[in-house]
Protein backbone atom coordinates (compact mmCIF):
# COMPACT_ATOMS: atom_id res chain seq x y z
CA UNK A 1 0.00 0.00 0.00
CA UNK A 2 2.46 2.57 -1.28
CA UNK A 3 0.10 5.53 -0.94
CA UNK A 4 0.08 5.25 2.86
CA UNK A 5 2.21 7.68 4.84
CA UNK A 6 4.20 5.18 6.89
CA UNK A 7 6.17 7.96 8.63
CA UNK A 8 2.94 9.52 9.87
CA UNK A 9 1.18 6.27 10.77
CA UNK A 10 4.17 5.03 12.78
CA UNK A 11 5.44 8.39 14.04
CA UNK A 12 5.29 7.23 17.67
CA UNK A 13 7.90 4.52 17.02
CA UNK A 14 11.67 4.82 16.72
CA UNK A 15 13.27 5.09 13.30
CA UNK A 16 14.46 1.48 13.28
CA UNK A 17 10.86 0.33 13.61
CA UNK A 18 9.70 2.73 10.89
CA UNK A 19 12.44 1.50 8.54
CA UNK A 20 11.37 -2.09 9.21
CA UNK A 21 7.77 -1.31 8.26
CA UNK A 22 8.88 0.56 5.14
CA UNK A 23 11.10 -2.31 4.03
CA UNK A 24 8.28 -4.85 4.31
CA UNK A 25 5.31 -2.66 3.54
CA UNK A 26 1.76 -3.25 4.68
CA UNK A 27 -0.88 -5.45 3.06
CA UNK A 28 -4.49 -4.43 2.66
CA UNK A 29 -5.99 -4.33 6.17
CA UNK A 30 -9.42 -5.46 7.33
CA UNK A 31 -11.54 -6.04 10.39
CA UNK A 32 -14.54 -8.28 10.94
CA UNK A 33 -16.47 -6.86 13.87
CA UNK A 34 -18.64 -9.08 16.03
CA UNK A 35 -19.54 -9.44 19.68
CA UNK A 36 -19.04 -13.19 19.39
CA UNK A 37 -21.12 -16.37 19.25
CA UNK A 38 -21.42 -15.99 15.47
CA UNK A 39 -18.88 -18.48 14.11
CA UNK A 40 -16.09 -15.94 14.58
CA UNK A 41 -13.38 -18.50 15.33
CA UNK A 42 -14.47 -20.58 12.32
CA UNK A 43 -14.38 -17.49 10.12
CA UNK A 44 -10.93 -16.42 11.32
CA UNK A 45 -9.52 -19.91 10.70
CA UNK A 46 -11.19 -20.05 7.30
CA UNK A 47 -9.83 -16.67 6.21
CA UNK A 48 -6.40 -17.57 7.52
CA UNK A 49 -6.54 -20.79 5.47
CA UNK A 50 -6.58 -18.73 2.26
CA UNK A 51 -3.01 -18.49 0.91
CA UNK A 52 -3.27 -14.73 0.40
CA UNK A 53 -4.83 -13.82 3.78
CA UNK A 54 -3.30 -13.49 7.23
CA UNK A 55 -6.06 -13.40 9.84
CA UNK A 56 -6.09 -13.52 13.65
CA UNK A 57 -8.94 -14.13 16.08
CA UNK A 58 -8.89 -11.43 18.82
CA UNK A 59 -5.20 -12.16 19.45
CA UNK A 60 -4.80 -8.99 21.51
CA UNK A 61 -6.36 -10.76 24.49
CA UNK A 62 -3.89 -13.66 24.16
CA UNK A 63 -0.91 -11.31 24.01
CA UNK A 64 -2.15 -9.51 27.10
CA UNK A 65 -2.85 -12.64 29.14
CA UNK A 66 0.01 -14.88 28.04
CA UNK A 67 2.79 -12.44 27.17
CA UNK A 68 1.85 -9.84 29.80
CA UNK A 69 1.78 -7.28 27.01
CA UNK A 70 -0.03 -3.98 27.49
CA UNK A 71 -3.56 -3.84 26.06
CA UNK A 72 -3.70 -3.19 22.33
CA UNK A 73 -6.75 -1.60 20.74
CA UNK A 74 -7.70 -0.02 17.44
CA UNK A 75 -4.84 1.08 15.23
CA UNK A 76 -2.19 -0.07 17.72
CA UNK A 77 -3.51 -3.62 17.37
CA UNK A 78 -4.26 -3.62 13.65
CA UNK A 79 -0.84 -2.27 12.68
CA UNK A 80 0.83 -5.15 14.52
CA UNK A 81 -1.40 -7.55 12.60
CA UNK A 82 -0.45 -5.79 9.36
CA UNK A 83 3.28 -6.02 10.05
CA UNK A 84 2.96 -9.70 10.99
CA UNK A 85 1.13 -10.33 7.71
CA UNK A 86 3.27 -8.16 5.44
CA UNK A 87 3.93 -11.03 2.96
CA UNK A 88 0.18 -11.53 2.35
CA UNK A 89 -2.16 -9.58 0.09
CA UNK A 90 -4.54 -8.88 3.00
CA UNK A 91 -4.22 -9.05 6.78
CA UNK A 92 -6.73 -8.48 9.52
CA UNK A 93 -8.66 -9.74 12.49
CA UNK A 94 -12.02 -11.22 13.42
CA UNK A 95 -13.65 -10.23 16.72
CA UNK A 96 -10.69 -8.23 18.01
CA UNK A 97 -11.55 -4.65 17.07
CA UNK A 98 -14.40 -2.66 18.53
CA UNK A 99 -17.13 -1.01 16.54
CA UNK A 100 -15.99 2.33 17.96
CA UNK A 101 -12.50 1.95 16.44
CA UNK A 102 -13.69 1.67 12.83
CA UNK A 103 -14.07 5.41 12.23
CA UNK A 104 -10.47 6.03 13.34
CA UNK A 105 -9.17 3.21 11.15
CA UNK A 106 -11.01 4.51 8.10
CA UNK A 107 -9.65 8.00 8.76
CA UNK A 108 -6.07 6.72 9.01
CA UNK A 109 -6.13 4.13 6.22
CA UNK A 110 -8.77 5.30 3.73
CA UNK A 111 -9.28 2.80 0.91
CA UNK A 112 -6.50 0.62 2.32
CA UNK A 113 -8.90 -0.66 4.98
CA UNK A 114 -12.31 -2.29 5.03
CA UNK A 115 -14.72 -3.61 7.63
CA UNK A 116 -17.58 -6.08 7.76
CA UNK A 117 -19.92 -7.11 10.56
CA UNK A 118 -21.04 -10.67 11.22
CA UNK A 119 -24.30 -11.45 13.01
CA UNK A 120 -26.43 -14.51 13.66
CA UNK A 121 -30.06 -15.39 14.33
CA UNK A 122 -30.50 -13.66 17.71
CA UNK A 123 -32.11 -16.44 19.74
CA UNK A 124 -29.63 -19.07 18.59
CA UNK A 125 -26.85 -16.59 19.28
CA UNK A 126 -28.13 -15.89 22.78
CA UNK A 127 -28.41 -19.63 23.45
CA UNK A 128 -24.78 -20.05 22.39
CA UNK A 129 -23.76 -17.17 24.62
CA UNK A 130 -25.62 -18.62 27.60
CA UNK A 131 -23.92 -21.99 27.03
CA UNK A 132 -20.59 -20.14 27.08
CA UNK A 133 -21.52 -18.43 30.34
CA UNK A 134 -22.66 -21.70 31.90
CA UNK A 135 -19.39 -23.49 31.22
CA UNK A 136 -17.25 -20.57 32.36
CA UNK A 137 -15.27 -21.07 35.56
CA UNK A 138 -15.04 -17.30 36.14
CA UNK A 139 -18.43 -15.81 35.44
CA UNK A 140 -17.41 -12.67 37.27
CA UNK A 141 -15.00 -11.93 34.39
CA UNK A 142 -17.97 -10.40 32.58
CA UNK A 143 -18.72 -7.00 34.07
CA UNK A 144 -22.49 -6.86 33.99
CA UNK A 145 -23.08 -4.31 36.74
CA UNK A 146 -24.80 -2.11 34.18
CA UNK A 147 -27.82 -4.44 33.99
CA UNK A 148 -28.88 -2.98 37.32
CA UNK A 149 -30.34 -0.14 35.24
CA UNK A 150 -32.78 -2.62 33.68
CA UNK A 151 -33.75 -3.94 37.10
CA UNK A 152 -34.29 -0.39 38.33
CA UNK A 153 -36.66 0.14 35.40
CA UNK A 154 -38.78 -2.89 36.26
CA UNK A 155 -37.07 -5.94 34.76
CA UNK A 156 -37.73 -8.67 37.29
CA UNK A 157 -35.26 -11.33 38.42
CA UNK A 158 -36.67 -14.42 40.18
CA UNK A 159 -33.57 -14.29 42.39
CA UNK A 160 -30.36 -12.30 42.58
CA UNK A 161 -27.52 -14.24 40.91
CA UNK A 162 -24.70 -13.74 38.45
CA UNK A 163 -26.38 -16.24 36.10
CA UNK A 164 -29.57 -14.19 35.93
CA UNK A 165 -27.63 -10.96 35.43
CA UNK A 166 -25.64 -12.61 32.63
CA UNK A 167 -28.93 -13.50 30.96
CA UNK A 168 -29.99 -9.85 31.01
CA UNK A 169 -26.62 -8.93 29.52
CA UNK A 170 -27.07 -11.51 26.77
CA UNK A 171 -30.52 -10.19 25.94
CA UNK A 172 -29.20 -6.63 25.78
CA UNK A 173 -26.48 -7.69 23.33
CA UNK A 174 -29.24 -8.32 20.79
CA UNK A 175 -29.58 -4.52 20.60
CA UNK A 176 -26.03 -4.15 19.25
CA UNK A 177 -27.30 -4.44 15.71
CA UNK A 178 -28.70 -0.92 16.03
CA UNK A 179 -25.18 0.49 16.41
CA UNK A 180 -23.70 -1.94 13.88
CA UNK A 181 -26.07 -1.29 10.99
CA UNK A 182 -24.80 2.23 10.08
CA UNK A 183 -21.11 1.29 10.32
CA UNK A 184 -20.51 -1.50 7.81
CA UNK A 185 -22.25 -4.21 5.75
CA UNK A 186 -23.76 -6.94 7.91
CA UNK A 187 -23.30 -10.59 6.93
CA UNK A 188 -25.12 -13.59 8.34
CA UNK A 189 -22.91 -16.26 9.90
CA UNK A 190 -25.35 -18.93 8.69
CA UNK A 191 -24.64 -17.88 5.08
CA UNK A 192 -20.87 -17.64 5.38
CA UNK A 193 -20.56 -21.09 6.92
CA UNK A 194 -22.77 -22.88 4.37
CA UNK A 195 -22.88 -20.96 1.08
CA UNK A 196 -19.65 -21.08 -0.95
CA UNK A 197 -20.74 -18.35 -3.37
CA UNK A 198 -21.60 -15.94 -0.54
CA UNK A 199 -18.36 -16.73 1.29
CA UNK A 200 -16.40 -15.94 -1.87
CA UNK A 201 -18.33 -12.69 -2.29
CA UNK A 202 -17.65 -11.82 1.34
CA UNK A 203 -13.89 -12.29 0.92
CA UNK A 204 -13.78 -10.25 -2.28
CA UNK A 205 -15.77 -7.39 -0.76
CA UNK A 206 -13.93 -7.45 2.56
CA UNK A 207 -10.55 -7.20 0.82
CA UNK A 208 -11.81 -4.78 -1.86
CA UNK A 209 -10.74 -7.26 -4.54
CA UNK A 210 -7.16 -7.59 -3.31
CA UNK A 211 -7.77 -11.32 -2.81
CA UNK A 212 -9.05 -13.60 -5.54
CA UNK A 213 -11.30 -16.47 -4.44
CA UNK A 214 -11.37 -19.68 -6.41
CA UNK A 215 -14.69 -21.55 -6.28
CA UNK A 216 -12.88 -24.72 -5.21
CA UNK A 217 -11.39 -22.95 -2.20
CA UNK A 218 -14.80 -21.62 -1.13
CA UNK A 219 -16.39 -25.05 -1.55
CA UNK A 220 -13.74 -26.62 0.67
CA UNK A 221 -14.11 -23.83 3.21
CA UNK A 222 -17.84 -24.32 3.80
CA UNK A 223 -17.19 -28.01 4.42
CA UNK A 224 -14.95 -27.12 7.36
CA UNK A 225 -16.42 -28.29 10.70
CA UNK A 226 -17.59 -25.81 13.36
CA UNK A 227 -14.95 -24.33 15.67
CA UNK A 228 -15.33 -23.69 19.39
CA UNK A 229 -19.00 -24.60 19.44
CA UNK A 230 -20.53 -23.47 22.75
CA UNK A 231 -23.79 -25.42 22.66
CA UNK A 232 -23.83 -29.20 22.43
CA UNK A 233 -24.55 -30.54 18.90
CA UNK A 234 -28.19 -31.45 18.52
CA UNK A 235 -29.23 -29.71 21.73
CA UNK A 236 -32.93 -28.92 21.98
CA UNK A 237 -33.93 -25.27 21.55
CA UNK A 238 -33.60 -23.35 24.79
CA UNK A 239 -36.91 -22.83 26.59
CA UNK A 240 -37.39 -19.47 28.25
CA UNK A 241 -39.11 -18.89 31.56
CA UNK A 242 -41.83 -16.21 31.91
CA UNK A 243 -39.45 -13.74 33.59
CA UNK A 244 -36.97 -14.20 30.73
CA UNK A 245 -39.63 -13.54 28.10
CA UNK A 246 -40.62 -10.43 30.03
CA UNK A 247 -36.96 -9.35 29.95
CA UNK A 248 -36.85 -9.75 26.16
CA UNK A 249 -39.88 -7.51 25.78
CA UNK A 250 -38.55 -4.84 28.12
CA UNK A 251 -34.90 -4.77 27.02
CA UNK A 252 -34.72 -5.44 23.28
CA UNK A 253 -35.68 -2.38 21.29
CA UNK A 254 -38.29 -2.75 18.50
CA UNK A 255 -35.81 -1.32 15.98
CA UNK A 256 -33.46 -4.23 16.66
CA UNK A 257 -36.13 -6.78 15.72
CA UNK A 258 -36.89 -4.75 12.56
CA UNK A 259 -33.23 -4.85 11.52
CA UNK A 260 -33.08 -8.60 12.09
CA UNK A 261 -36.19 -9.03 9.98
CA UNK A 262 -34.54 -7.07 7.15
CA UNK A 263 -31.76 -9.65 7.27
CA UNK A 264 -34.28 -12.47 6.99
CA UNK A 265 -34.60 -13.49 10.65
CA UNK A 266 -38.10 -13.96 12.07
CA UNK A 267 -39.04 -12.11 15.23
CA UNK A 268 -39.81 -14.62 18.02
CA UNK A 269 -43.48 -15.33 18.65
CA UNK A 270 -43.16 -14.26 22.30
CA UNK A 271 -42.28 -10.68 21.41
CA UNK A 272 -45.30 -8.53 22.08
Amino acid sequence: MSDLNIDLLFSDLDQDAVRMVKSGGLPFLFSVVSWGCAATEWLAKTLNAHPDIFCLHHAHTTWQKIAAAPPLHGWNYLRVVGVLGWTYRAAGDVHGLSLESIRELRSKLGDNFNCAIVTREPIARLSSQMALFERSLRKEAWNVDYVQSFIDKGVRLPQESIDNRLFLHGVNMINNIIQEEPVAPIWRAEDLTTNAALLAQFVRELTRGHVEVEPEWAERAVRRPPSNRHSKPGAAPRQFEPWQIEAFNKIVEPRAWCLYEKLGYATPDFIG
